[in-house]
């Protein structure tokens, strides 16, 4: 993330990433996407409590509320569910040139449809696997579990060779 960019925050949740990335955009701009309603209010809210400025709240569903925002230099996708193939349709016509995009996947479906998507276009792919494991007691003593692993999908497009 660079100053003065654009980024699409889609599938916002609670803006937590828009509302980080502020810091990084100085004279940029965030849109934060989120269609439910209870998280769209919470990102207001949260959006407010940290007096970010660069913020803009779109209470939208994916991809139609993508339509009216600015052309992205970034996006971000922690949602998309059903709608992902759209999505990825609607950010690879907009996506300004040298942009990048990241999606955070918890199912195998997601993380194969945007790897498949990105590569299928000649893109440049790279996954990693984030996993957390917790402790919990176990007798006299405790073991780690494991949470489901998230995997990250970042995407860029390749440089042609002249």
């Amino acid at each position: 993330l660079l100053p003065r960019q654009v980024l699409w925050d889609v599938g916002a949740g609670c803006g937590s990433v828009g509302l980080e990335a502020s810091l990084l955009l100085p004279g940029g701009r965030i849109y934060a996407v989120e269609q439910h309603p209870d998280r769209v209010q919470q990102i207001m809210a949260n959006k407010q409590r940290l007096g970010v400025g660069n913020l803009e709240v779109v209470s939208a569903a994916a991809p139609d509320g993508l339509a009216d925002l600015p052309r992205p230099d970034r996006v971000f996708i922690g949602g998309g569910g059903g709608s992902l193939s759209e999505i990825l349709d609607v950010v690879l016509a907009r996506l300004q040139p040298g942009g990048r995009v990241v999606v955070t996947a918890a199912l195998l479906a997601t993380l194969q449809t945007a790897s498949a998507f990105w590569q299928s276009r000649g893109w440049g792919v790279a996954i990693c696997q984030v996993q957390v494991s917790r402790s919990r007691d176990l007798g006299a003593s405790s073991y780690l579990q494991a949470l489901n692993p998230i995997w990250i999908i970042t995407a860029w497009q390749k440089e042609s060779i002249t």
